[in-house]
């Protein structure tokens, strides 16, 4: 099983796939630079904190991570990191396709609540005691060695889902008991989110349907529209307009892979015509909306005893 990741870049916005089902990695280089701006997975994504001091914003979250914290992000949701101190960054990061995650529940229903850590955790995040952080980072070497393991060796794919279970369900048991973090203050980061930022997000999520413009923003916020994308890359390190665009996309995808047909999805996204949609999708994702459905619907196998 190849464990490869391909970083793909259109203009300024950066989306991350992965090839494999599982992806599990240990790291403690530097932050790369090519992602020190928004990008979104298509998949969950859960960062391990054994040392460092880092600042993640999530949208217009900014959460504060230290060891023995862990970064749990769903799918689609916009995120990018940065370095606070020189002080060696060193994490377990681990992506989760979906299809991983419904092979699971094929088996048995119960693992259906194995992701609800993901989006009951405040702020996106948990900490987690030295005991508990020993035994995480243990777990997920074993699965590395698992995900990176190319010799067919007997009963390896079952290895991996049996660890990702075992990682997922402590995940949510930490989650139950994890002592409440202290939020982020203005003060923490020199370079803290302004009011008219978050409202960007907040507007692009309540308005994907819409046609949105960043004149339109621009106009409801008092703002010169130069002046406001320049603020936006400023902090987000994308342009409104980039945002706007592969916010819509990140839906489009979501939607598509619930089954929804193309057409439906083209006008739930704010699109004004299906050629417009499909000719968008087609040069960011690099396959047709259609495709990329029916790749979504190959890449779950049903489980049969």
């Amino acid at each position: 099983m190849t464990t490869t990741k391909e970083h793909k870049r259109d203009n300024q916005l950066f989306w991350e796939t992965q090839e494999s089902s599982i992806y599990c990695c240990y790291k403690e280089e530097p932050i790369d630079s090519q992602i020190r701006f928004l990008h979104c997975h298509d998949g969950y994504e859960v960062l391990i904190m054994k040392a460092g001091d880092i600042a993640m914003q999530i949208e217009d979250h900014l959460v504060s991570l230290h060891s023995g914290d862990i970064l749990l992000i769903p799918p689609y949701v916009f995120h990018f990191a940065r370095q606070q101190s020189s002080e060696t960054y060193c994490r377990i990061v681990l992506n989760i396709k979906e299809s991983a995650i419904q092979k699971l529940i094929s088996r048995n229903e119960g693992y259906r609540h194995l992701t609800d850590v993901f989006y009951q955790a405040a702020d996106f995040r948990i900490h987690v005691d030295d005991s508990t952080l020993l035994q995480l980072l243990r777990l997920s070497q074993a699965l590395q060695a698992a995900t990176e393991d190319s010799s067919d060796r007997f009963g390896n794919d079952i290895l991996m889902i049996s660890l990702l279970s075992v990682i997922l369900v402590l995940l949510n048991r930490q989650r139950e008991t994890s002592s409440e973090i202290p939020p982020v203050t203005a003060s923490s980061f020199s370079q803290s989110m302004p009011e008219v930022v978050k409202d960007i997000f907040h507007y692009v999520d309540q308005n994907l349907g819409g046609k949105l413009s960043v004149a339109e923003i621009a106009d409801r916020a008092h703002l010169n529209s130069v002046y406001l994308t320049r603020m936006f890359r400023q902090y987000t390190g994308v342009s409104l307009q980039q945002y706007i665009i592969e916010k819509k996309l990140a839906e489009a995808k979501r939607l598509l892979r619930n089954g929804q047909s193309p057409m439906d999805v083209c006008f739930a996204c704010g699109f004004n015509n299906y050629s417009n949609f499909s000719r968008t999708f087609t040069n960011h994702v690099k396959i047709s909306p259609r495709q990329y459905q029916e790749n979504s619907r190959a890449s779950f196998t049903p489980y049969s005893s």
